[in-house]
């Protein structure tokens, strides 16, 4: 998708969009059997755009900026991102924004098929940059906030995270940072120190 050069080496990095033909639904099935472990790179698309029409309105829809004048890349091609554009972006900008697609579909975090619809419109006007305002950025910062928090753990207590399955683990901490006070809210540190404590407590409480 970044058309890196062969002799960067970076090409064998990705990310990759990869053409299937509509008999092949073999591989469509067999991609999200085997994909579940980590479904976060992948999504299939439904488009009557040939593969280098999409690759290159794909492209065109990475960049993103904020009012602040700060720069951003929208991942689409890590899957967590596809349900916060929805919620993000307002209706016009949605509709322009995945106008080179008939469906969108992706393996949520509870492995489970998910599609978005949105019916290919040949016209639409998209311009790059993404434009993006302190309400839908908020809403971006705080879809990623879990994530970041678990990260931050997994170089820590990966022990701990390895006792609790993904899924689980993700939800503890959700629910342990949705509580948090003012206070550990201005500090990553003391929100990790929250999300630890919920988890050593899910955890001691499987072992009664």
């Amino acid at each position: 998708m970044f058309d890196a050069p062969d002799d960067t080496g970076a090409r064998q990095f990705g990310p990759f969009v990869i053409p299937i033909e509509p008999s092949r639904r073999d591989v469509v099935r067999e991609l999200c059997e085997k994909c579940v472990e980590d479904p976060r790179g992948l999504s299939l698309i439904v488009s009557p755009l040939s593969l280098q029409r999409l690759v290159e309105a794909i492209r065109n829809r990475l960049d993103a900026v904020c009012d602040d004048g700060t720069e951003w890349q929208v991942k689409l091609f890590d899957t967590r991102v596809i349900p916060v554009l929805a919620q993000a972006l307002t209706q016009a900008q949605l509709t322009s924004y995945l106008a080179m697609v008939d469906e969108w579909w992706y393996l949520d975090r509870k492995r489970s098929l998910q599609k978005v619809i949105h019916g290919f419109q040949a016209n639409a006007d998209h311009r790059s940059p993404l434009r993006l305002n302190d309400r839908q950025v908020s809403i971006f910062t705080d879809a990623g906030l879990t994530d970041s928090i678990l990260y931050m753990l997994a170089q820590t207590d990966d022990d701990l995270l390895a006792m609790i399955d993904e899924s689980t683990r993700y939800d503890i901490v959700a629910n342990a940072l949705h509580g948090a006070t003012e206070r550990e809210k201005n500090s990553s540190l003391l929100l990790a120190d929250r999300a630890r404590c919920a988890l050593i407590a899910f955890c001691e409480e499987k072992l009664e």
